[in-house]
Protein backbone atom coordinates (compact mmCIF):
# COMPACT_ATOMS: atom_id res chain seq x y z
CA UNK A 1 0.00 0.00 0.00
CA UNK A 2 3.01 2.32 0.83
CA UNK A 3 5.03 1.92 -2.33
CA UNK A 4 1.08 2.16 -4.49
CA UNK A 5 0.62 5.98 -3.00
CA UNK A 6 4.78 6.66 -3.44
CA UNK A 7 3.70 5.82 -7.10
CA UNK A 8 1.00 7.90 -7.02
CA UNK A 9 2.69 10.61 -5.86
CA UNK A 10 5.76 10.65 -7.62
CA UNK A 11 3.58 10.34 -10.85
CA UNK A 12 1.77 13.12 -9.35
CA UNK A 13 5.29 15.17 -8.81
CA UNK A 14 5.96 14.66 -12.06
CA UNK A 15 2.98 16.22 -13.70
CA UNK A 16 3.10 19.46 -11.75
CA UNK A 17 6.73 20.18 -12.07
CA UNK A 18 6.37 19.17 -16.05
CA UNK A 19 3.09 21.72 -16.18
CA UNK A 20 5.25 24.05 -14.25
CA UNK A 21 7.99 24.49 -16.12
CA UNK A 22 5.57 24.73 -19.32
CA UNK A 23 3.48 27.32 -17.79
CA UNK A 24 6.52 29.36 -16.90
CA UNK A 25 8.02 28.96 -19.64
CA UNK A 26 5.41 30.00 -22.00
CA UNK A 27 3.62 32.52 -19.81
CA UNK A 28 5.93 35.31 -21.50
CA UNK A 29 9.02 34.56 -18.90
CA UNK A 30 6.59 33.82 -15.78
CA UNK A 31 7.28 37.63 -15.11
CA UNK A 32 4.09 39.37 -14.56
CA UNK A 33 2.06 39.36 -11.07
CA UNK A 34 -1.08 36.97 -13.03
CA UNK A 35 1.46 34.16 -14.33
CA UNK A 36 3.76 34.33 -11.17
CA UNK A 37 0.62 33.98 -9.09
CA UNK A 38 -0.59 30.80 -11.20
CA UNK A 39 2.47 29.39 -10.74
CA UNK A 40 2.23 29.15 -6.87
CA UNK A 41 -1.05 27.84 -7.46
CA UNK A 42 0.57 24.96 -9.52
CA UNK A 43 2.83 24.33 -7.32
CA UNK A 44 0.64 24.72 -4.52
CA UNK A 45 -2.15 22.16 -5.94
CA UNK A 46 1.06 19.83 -6.83
CA UNK A 47 1.89 19.95 -3.41
CA UNK A 48 -1.28 19.30 -2.06
CA UNK A 49 -1.81 16.20 -4.48
CA UNK A 50 1.21 14.49 -4.09
CA UNK A 51 0.93 14.99 -0.05
CA UNK A 52 -2.77 13.88 0.04
CA UNK A 53 -1.81 10.38 -2.13
CA UNK A 54 1.68 9.83 0.18
CA UNK A 55 1.97 11.59 4.04
CA UNK A 56 5.63 10.48 3.45
CA UNK A 57 6.00 13.53 1.14
CA UNK A 58 5.65 15.92 3.18
CA UNK A 59 9.19 14.95 4.95
CA UNK A 60 11.77 17.39 5.09
CA UNK A 61 13.72 17.16 1.57
CA UNK A 62 17.51 15.88 2.73
CA UNK A 63 18.53 15.56 -0.72
CA UNK A 64 17.60 19.41 -1.05
CA UNK A 65 19.15 20.50 2.40
CA UNK A 66 20.85 23.48 1.37
CA UNK A 67 18.45 25.43 -0.44
CA UNK A 68 15.24 24.22 2.02
CA UNK A 69 17.52 25.01 4.55
CA UNK A 70 17.99 28.41 3.27
CA UNK A 71 13.92 28.78 1.99
CA UNK A 72 12.87 27.82 5.90
CA UNK A 73 15.32 30.58 7.19
CA UNK A 74 13.94 33.22 4.35
CA UNK A 75 10.25 32.25 6.13
CA UNK A 76 11.37 32.36 9.60
CA UNK A 77 13.17 35.58 9.02
CA UNK A 78 9.75 37.32 7.43
CA UNK A 79 7.44 36.03 9.85
CA UNK A 80 9.73 37.50 12.58
CA UNK A 81 9.05 41.09 10.24
CA UNK A 82 5.53 40.67 11.16
CA UNK A 83 5.90 40.14 14.93
CA UNK A 84 4.80 43.63 16.19
CA UNK A 85 6.93 45.17 18.92
CA UNK A 86 6.19 48.11 21.29
CA UNK A 87 7.02 51.69 19.71
CA UNK A 88 8.60 52.91 22.70
CA UNK A 89 11.02 49.43 22.33
CA UNK A 90 11.68 50.66 18.76
CA UNK A 91 12.62 54.25 19.80
CA UNK A 92 14.94 53.40 22.09
CA UNK A 93 16.88 50.48 19.87
CA UNK A 94 16.17 51.72 16.36
CA UNK A 95 14.55 54.64 16.16
CA UNK A 96 14.65 54.75 11.99
CA UNK A 97 11.88 52.16 12.51
CA UNK A 98 9.77 54.97 13.95
CA UNK A 99 10.99 58.15 12.10
CA UNK A 100 8.67 57.40 9.14
CA UNK A 101 5.53 58.51 11.24
CA UNK A 102 7.44 61.22 13.01
CA UNK A 103 9.09 63.02 9.94
CA UNK A 104 6.29 62.20 8.09
CA UNK A 105 4.31 64.27 9.83
CA UNK A 106 6.17 67.40 10.01
CA UNK A 107 6.95 66.84 6.40
CA UNK A 108 3.30 67.14 5.67
CA UNK A 109 3.00 70.28 8.10
CA UNK A 110 5.79 72.12 6.26
CA UNK A 111 4.50 71.76 2.93
CA UNK A 112 1.19 73.78 3.99
CA UNK A 113 3.23 76.23 5.65
CA UNK A 114 3.15 79.90 3.65
CA UNK A 115 6.64 78.89 2.41
CA UNK A 116 5.64 76.29 0.47
CA UNK A 117 2.20 77.42 -0.63
CA UNK A 118 3.44 79.94 -2.72
CA UNK A 119 5.96 79.97 -5.48
CA UNK A 120 8.76 82.37 -4.26
CA UNK A 121 9.92 83.43 -7.94
CA UNK A 122 6.16 83.68 -9.28
CA UNK A 123 4.60 87.46 -9.76
CA UNK A 124 2.04 87.11 -6.53
CA UNK A 125 4.91 85.75 -4.19
CA UNK A 126 4.31 88.98 -1.72
CA UNK A 127 0.89 88.56 -1.73
CA UNK A 128 -0.29 87.04 1.76
CA UNK A 129 -1.74 83.81 1.30
CA UNK A 130 -5.38 83.34 3.61
CA UNK A 131 -4.44 79.64 6.07
CA UNK A 132 -5.50 76.86 4.57
CA UNK A 133 -7.69 74.22 6.41
CA UNK A 134 -6.27 70.62 6.05
CA UNK A 135 -6.58 66.97 7.75
CA UNK A 136 -3.59 65.03 8.48
CA UNK A 137 -2.77 62.41 6.05
CA UNK A 138 0.05 61.11 8.02
CA UNK A 139 -1.01 58.06 10.43
CA UNK A 140 -0.52 58.60 13.80
CA UNK A 141 1.92 55.97 15.66
CA UNK A 142 0.69 53.42 16.45
CA UNK A 143 1.60 51.39 19.79
CA UNK A 144 2.86 48.73 17.89
CA UNK A 145 5.10 48.83 15.18
CA UNK A 146 6.19 45.23 13.24
CA UNK A 147 9.73 45.25 11.20
CA UNK A 148 8.59 44.88 8.12
CA UNK A 149 7.62 48.66 6.78
CA UNK A 150 5.34 46.81 4.08
CA UNK A 151 3.75 43.64 5.91
CA UNK A 152 1.54 42.82 2.91
CA UNK A 153 4.62 42.60 0.65
CA UNK A 154 5.80 40.59 3.55
CA UNK A 155 3.18 38.26 3.57
CA UNK A 156 3.20 38.26 -0.40
CA UNK A 157 6.65 37.15 0.26
CA UNK A 158 6.36 34.34 2.38
CA UNK A 159 3.42 33.47 0.11
CA UNK A 160 6.24 33.08 -2.82
CA UNK A 161 9.07 31.04 -0.31
CA UNK A 162 6.16 28.74 0.29
CA UNK A 163 5.76 28.11 -2.88
CA UNK A 164 9.51 27.45 -3.45
CA UNK A 165 9.22 24.93 -0.53
CA UNK A 166 6.71 23.05 -2.48
CA UNK A 167 8.81 22.96 -5.25
CA UNK A 168 11.60 21.42 -3.01
CA UNK A 169 9.47 19.27 -2.03
CA UNK A 170 7.96 18.18 -5.44
CA UNK A 171 11.79 17.36 -6.82
CA UNK A 172 12.21 15.54 -3.16
CA UNK A 173 9.75 13.28 -4.31
CA UNK A 174 11.15 12.53 -7.54
CA UNK A 175 14.26 12.15 -6.18
CA UNK A 176 12.80 8.92 -4.02
CA UNK A 177 11.61 7.57 -7.53
CA UNK A 178 15.34 7.22 -8.63
CA UNK A 179 17.40 9.70 -10.84
CA UNK A 180 15.78 8.09 -14.29
CA UNK A 181 12.64 10.31 -12.89
CA UNK A 182 14.40 13.46 -13.19
CA UNK A 183 15.98 12.36 -16.18
CA UNK A 184 12.36 12.37 -17.67
CA UNK A 185 12.18 15.76 -16.12
CA UNK A 186 15.20 17.34 -17.82
CA UNK A 187 14.08 16.46 -20.91
CA UNK A 188 10.91 17.96 -20.48
CA UNK A 189 12.81 21.30 -19.96
CA UNK A 190 15.01 20.65 -22.71
CA UNK A 191 11.61 20.36 -25.12
CA UNK A 192 10.46 23.89 -23.82
CA UNK A 193 13.58 25.04 -24.67
CA UNK A 194 13.57 23.67 -28.23
CA UNK A 195 10.04 24.68 -28.71
CA UNK A 196 10.92 28.28 -27.55
CA UNK A 197 13.17 28.53 -29.56
CA UNK A 198 11.73 27.59 -32.53
CA UNK A 199 8.46 29.73 -32.01
CA UNK A 200 11.04 32.63 -31.09
CA UNK A 201 12.34 32.00 -34.45
CA UNK A 202 9.43 32.15 -36.41
CA UNK A 203 8.21 35.13 -34.74
CA UNK A 204 11.53 36.92 -35.32
CA UNK A 205 11.27 36.46 -39.00
CA UNK A 206 7.54 36.78 -39.16
CA UNK A 207 7.51 40.40 -36.35
CA UNK A 208 4.26 39.91 -35.43
CA UNK A 209 1.45 42.20 -34.19
CA UNK A 210 0.97 39.25 -31.23
CA UNK A 211 2.83 37.69 -28.93
CA UNK A 212 3.29 33.78 -29.26
CA UNK A 213 0.27 34.75 -31.82
CA UNK A 214 -2.21 35.07 -28.47
CA UNK A 215 -1.28 38.75 -26.92
CA UNK A 216 -1.67 41.79 -28.31
CA UNK A 217 0.94 44.17 -27.84
CA UNK A 218 2.22 47.12 -29.27
CA UNK A 219 5.50 45.88 -28.79
CA UNK A 220 5.44 42.89 -30.26
CA UNK A 221 7.22 44.29 -33.70
CA UNK A 222 10.12 45.33 -31.18
CA UNK A 223 10.46 42.00 -29.26
CA UNK A 224 12.88 39.39 -29.80
CA UNK A 225 10.61 36.56 -31.00
CA UNK A 226 8.07 35.25 -28.57
CA UNK A 227 9.34 37.32 -25.46
CA UNK A 228 8.83 41.16 -24.63
CA UNK A 229 11.75 41.84 -23.76
CA UNK A 230 15.50 39.66 -23.09
CA UNK A 231 14.65 39.34 -19.28
CA UNK A 232 11.65 37.51 -20.44
CA UNK A 233 13.94 34.62 -22.23
CA UNK A 234 16.33 35.00 -19.49
CA UNK A 235 13.83 33.81 -16.88
CA UNK A 236 13.25 30.16 -18.44
CA UNK A 237 17.12 29.82 -18.37
CA UNK A 238 16.41 30.83 -14.71
CA UNK A 239 14.06 27.70 -14.21
CA UNK A 240 16.12 25.31 -16.42
CA UNK A 241 19.43 26.10 -14.52
CA UNK A 242 19.02 25.11 -11.38
CA UNK A 243 17.16 21.83 -12.28
CA UNK A 244 21.16 21.16 -14.70
CA UNK A 245 22.72 22.30 -10.93
CA UNK A 246 20.25 20.10 -9.24
CA UNK A 247 21.11 16.63 -11.76
CA UNK A 248 25.01 17.60 -11.61
CA UNK A 249 24.80 17.63 -7.80
CA UNK A 250 22.91 14.34 -7.24
CA UNK A 251 25.59 13.11 -10.06
CA UNK A 252 28.43 13.91 -7.85
CA UNK A 253 26.72 12.11 -4.93
CA UNK A 254 26.74 9.10 -6.95
CA UNK A 255 30.61 9.08 -8.49
CA UNK A 256 33.00 6.71 -7.13
CA UNK A 257 36.00 8.72 -7.95
CA UNK A 258 37.12 11.48 -5.63
CA UNK A 259 37.81 13.93 -8.75
CA UNK A 260 35.07 13.13 -10.36
CA UNK A 261 32.83 13.75 -6.87
CA UNK A 262 34.28 17.05 -6.57
CA UNK A 263 34.61 17.81 -10.30
CA UNK A 264 31.35 18.09 -10.38
CA UNK A 265 30.79 20.07 -7.08
CA UNK A 266 32.99 22.78 -8.51
CA UNK A 267 31.27 22.77 -11.80
CA UNK A 268 27.64 23.39 -9.70
CA UNK A 269 29.90 26.09 -7.88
Amino acid sequence: MHADRSIVSTQASFIVLAVFLSFSAFAFGCMESWSIATCEVILFIGAALAGFSNPGFWKFPRRLVIPAVFVVAMIVVGVLQLVPLPASLWQHFHAERTAVYTQGAKAEALLHTKKYRVDPFGPAADKPVAPEKWTPVTPKMPGWIPASFTPMATLRALLALAAAFCLLLLLEQLARAGSFMLRRLAWVGGALGLAITFIALMQYHARPEKILWLRQSKYAKHAFASFVNPNHGEAFVNLALPLLYYLLWRASLKARRPSDKWGLRMIVL
